[in-house]
């Protein structure tokens, strides 16, 4: 069936209202509001509700609570129940049949014949347990999303129809996936069990099912209505007395596979994170068909819908599944769509290194705040968390690692490598791209936006003053937060990617994390042995396959000879005359300085012909250089050496 249709059918059952979706928790208690009477879906007033005939319960998008309240009832057609934790991933739902109506806490049964009855008892840490005998959702009628095909207006780009071909496939998929869940002995171990922030969870799932799967706003909108329905985003909730697991209740075998993927993936399955990046594998390995028509749906209210209702139908496979679909698609109308979808997503690609960089290293509990040792060894604070992301990934050309920007220096970096002001995501947040650079204009840490007004960043916390600044997260340190909208801020979008560095340039920045130097401070290496510059340029050509038939280094003396016969022109000439200029990788030289390698922005990187003596005191060293970039604007240069 065409979703235009659905919709209106919807519409027109009383299952879907045009109300503004309700607020978050803090902002309106009072999120689901279900009339088992009218069977109507509202959200008014803050209320998503949802339609059938018999009644069960049903879980709020944004209560909070991680458990369902007794005013909370959805009716239905038929029933299971969708508290925290409904049946999903593959349960192919759990149902009792006796009688009436059931009103439910956890440990939930339902009732859909006559008489009354109300079930409901006990709640373990996250207040979820679904308890029932288990019920095979395929003799449903059908998903919403299948049906007829219907002809598509030429000026839709993608397409929410489902080809037979999918549907097929499909269904195979479903079929075989199910073979893995029958287990109905308990698999989940004690003690994983927890509530959690329930705005929260739903922001950061959003961001992991546009960061990490690829959904636009619109197909992440009908997955966030399938998990708020089947655990309200505590992914730490248990059901099934036992058998299932997580934001999609995985159950039985399903859980198993979650658990070992996890594990052999260096990956934690009571977390957000291990269960999106699992969610990510599970599609592209066992529904390949299901992933690919999710990711190529239309970013709009239709697609919204129909990510709703197919992941509902193909992936969850809750019983009863044409109710359930029929219900998550309400609710990824009336809640999830109009929330996230004004949401922009990454537009630069440039940006996905170190924002996957940015993922990983937050992921690593090794990392926490701190000013003393901030770069990297193993701790950062705000700024230096942004100059690795940066620099490990290759957005910082010719920059030292051991000389993270602070925030006196982090606007003349960033602009030195192709970042720019943003000024319209100064004022207005949701002018805001994923990549952005967030300053703080009270200096009081700096972030990277994801989406959905999260950032990565690294922060100082009571647990890191407790712990005397100890190495290592103590808690929230280093990883993702919410913007802070209440402060002014500065925004660096990144416009131009620095290029690749000519091979000889890129050798002598190698050469700044060399061991066989040894740091003297946050610019400069002292070798261990005797080079001067003349020398450390003729090492560094040889180790790149020029002057083969050179066996001796040049000095001062010889080295305009040996240049200019292996490939080298001299052209200062022209750039006085101002018919050529610099460019980077150019070799320069000039008495006071000696030799040296252009790296563009008025830097440069050269061995110190002079011997710093004091140093040599210090640590005993002969011969002390230091090996270092160094900025030198207007410079005037004797020669300058460009490869022909």
């Amino acid at each position: 069936m065409h979703y235009k249709k659905i919709i209106l059918a919807l519409a027109a059952a009383g299952m879907i209202a045009s109300q503004a979706a309700p607020a978050y928790a803090e902002e309106n208690s009072n999120v689901t509001s279900v009339s088992s009477a009218s069977g109507a879906v509202s959200a008014s007033s803050g209320t998503a509700s949802t339609s059938a005939s018999s009644s069960e319960t049903a879980s709020s998008p944004q209560d909070g609570s991680g458990t369902v309240s007794s005013s909370s009832t959805v009716s239905t057609s038929s029933g299971t129940s969708d508290t925290p934790a409904d049946s999903g991933a593959g349960e192919n739902g759990t149902s009792s049949t006796s009688s009436g109506s059931g009103t439910s806490g956890s440990n939930t049964s339902v009732s859909d014949s006559s008489g009354s009855g109300t079930s409901g008892s006990g709640s373990n840490a996250s207040g979820t347990n679904a308890s029932g005998s288990s019920e095979d959702a395929k003799g449903e009628s059908g998903n919403a999303a299948s049906g007829s095909t219907d002809k598509k207006d030429a000026s839709e780009q993608k397409s929410t129809e489902v080809s037979e071909a999918t549907r097929s496939e499909a269904e195979k998929e479903a079929e075989k996936a199910a073979q893995n869940e029958q287990s109905i002995q308990p698999v989940v171990p004690a003690g994983v069990a927890g509530t959690v922030d329930q705005t929260a969870a739903e922001k950061e799932t959003f961001a992991y099912l546009t960061e990490v799967l690829g959904f636009n706003n619109a197909a992440a909108a009908g997955l966030l209505a399938n998990f708020y329905q089947e655990t309200m985003f505590q992914y730490k909730a248990v059901g099934g007395n036992g058998i299932a697991y997580g934001l999609a209740q995985w159950t039985g075998g399903n859980f198993t596979s979650l658990a070992n993927w996890c594990g052999a993936n260096g990956r934690d399955y009571t977390t957000i994170d291990g269960q999106m990046y699992y969610l990510k594998y599970d599609l592209e390995t066992n529904y390949p068909a299901v992933y690919a028509y999710l990711k190529g749906l239309p970013n709009t209210a239709e697609g919204a819908a129909a990510a709703a209702s197919f992941f509902c139908t193909y992936y969850e496979r809750p019983a009863y599944t044409a109710t359930r679909a029929a219900e998550r698609t309400a609710y990824a109308l009336q809640v999830f769509w109009p929330r996230y979808q004004s949401y922009i997503l990454e537009q630069n690609k440039d940006v996905k290194a170190y924002m996957d960089w940015l993922a990983a290293y937050t992921a690593d509990q090794s990392h926490g705040y701190s000013t003393a040792h901030r770069r990297n060894d193993p701790d950062v604070d705000a700024y230096s968390l942004i100059f690795y992301a940066l620099y490990d990934n290759g957005y910082l050309k010719a920059e030292n690692d051991r000389n993270p920007f602070d925030q006196n220096s982090i606007v003349s970096e960033l602009t030195e490598h192709g970042f720019a002001e943003a000024a319209d995501a100064e004022t207005d947040a949701e002018k805001l791209e994923a990549g952005d650079i967030i300053l703080y204009t009270d200096n009081s840490g700096a972030a990277v936006y994801r989406t959905a007004d999260l950032v990565w960043q690294a922060k100082e916390t009571d647990a890191n003053k407790a712990s005397g600044d100890k190495a290592g997260d103590q808690g929230d340190e280093v990883g993702s937060g919410e913007l802070d909208t209440a402060k002014q801020r500065k925004v660096y979008r990144l416009k131009t990617k620095d290029a690749d560095l000519p091979v000889l340039a890129q050798k002598m920045v190698d050469q700044l994390s060399n061991k066989q130097y040894m740091y003297s401070d946050n610019i400069r290496q002292i070798k261990k042995t005797d080079e001067d510059s003349y020398t450390f340029l003729y090492q560094t050509l040889k180790s790149i396959g020029e002057l083969k038939d050179v066996d001796t280094a040049f000095t001062k003396d010889t080295m305009d000879h040996v240049l200019c016969t292996h490939s080298y022109q001299n052209i200062e000439t022209q750039i006085a005359a101002k018919t050529a200029s610099l460019s980077v990788g150019d070799i320069v030289w000039n008495p006071e300085s000696g030799a040296a390698v252009y790296l563009g922005s008025d830097r440069y990187i050269y061995m110190d012909n002079e011997v710093d003596q004091q140093m040599a005191d210090i640590t005993g060293i002969r011969n002390c250089r230091y090996l270092e970039t160094k900025k030198i604007p207007g410079a005037t240069w004797t020669a300058v050496y460009h490869k022909m």
